[in-house]
């Protein structure tokens, strides 16, 4: 995010910067948050939420769904609630700390709509500190048990939104066709106009439709957000 941008959620932070005590949130979470289509959406399932942030917002575009935030980390689960009932949209927000393939076996088609912010570093050095290990890496999750995992807990008609690095779209899509998925909406992302793409966007389901790609740029020439980002993010930013 740009130096003089911030969430418009005062709550606390969980292993990620904090300045004035407004948090301050990382581009992809917002992106995956206002890109993910929860339109009529009444159950939202948001794994691996951290301080949850991106159930938050999707709260404030949706205000009659029923949002749970599970994470594989206790102190994130027990964060995000924490910052859930400190937040106008509190009866329809819960968390939970759950693992989640075995959330996914006892939940079988729960769900309208999934969201997810993986970790994605899977070839890099792995941090020795276990929770950033567990957030920034595959270390309890891999793609194949995600993908598994969602289709198990997405209702006949759900939706699947996630994030991840653009040079991982073969593996993705692979591992899409493996679990037949199929592909509604992809958004490759790129930095910059002349910059290759970087993150993808996704959004799949159980169910066939017709493939819709676009490209998303976030910054302009002289380093600022682009009209469309701009109004993507201004409902949800004190300052933009």
């Amino acid at each position: 995010m740009s130096k003089n941008t911030h969430s418009p959620f005062r709550f606390k932070q969980f292993s990620i910067g904090q300045s004035e005590g407004v948090f301050k949130v990382g581009t992809d979470a917002c992106l995956l948050a206002v890109l993910s289509p929860i339109s009529g959406a009444k159950r939202i399932l948001d794994v691996g939420t951290g301080t949850g942030l991106i159930a938050l917002m999707l709260a404030q575009r949706c205000h009659d769904a029923a949002i749970l935030a599970i994470d594989i980390n206790p102190k994130a689960a027990d964060l995000a609630q924490e910052n859930f009932n400190s937040s106008p949209w509190r009866d329809g927000l819960s968390a939970m700390h759950v693992e989640l393939k075995s959330f996914a076996s006892s939940n079988p088609g729960g769900f309208d709509h999934i969201v997810c912010n993986p970790p994605f570093f899977k070839d890099s050095l792995i941090n020795q500190k276990t929770t950033t290990a567990q957030a920034r890496h595959e270390v309890d999750l891999s793609l194949t048990e995600l993908v598994s995992s969602a289709r198990r807990l997405l209702s006949h008609n759900g939706k699947f939104t996630f994030i991840l690095p653009y040079q991982r779209r073969q593996e993705i899509e692979a591992e899409l066709m493996a679990q037949s998925l199929h592909i509604l909406k992809r958004i490759d992302i790129k930095p910059f106009a002349n910059a290759e793409s970087n993150r993808v966007i996704y959004t799949v389901s159980k169910t066939m439709s017709t493939l819709s790609a676009e490209p998303l740029i976030i910054y302009d020439d002289q380093n600022q957000f682009t009209p469309t980002i701009l109004t993507l993010f201004k409902p949800y930013y004190l300052r933009l």
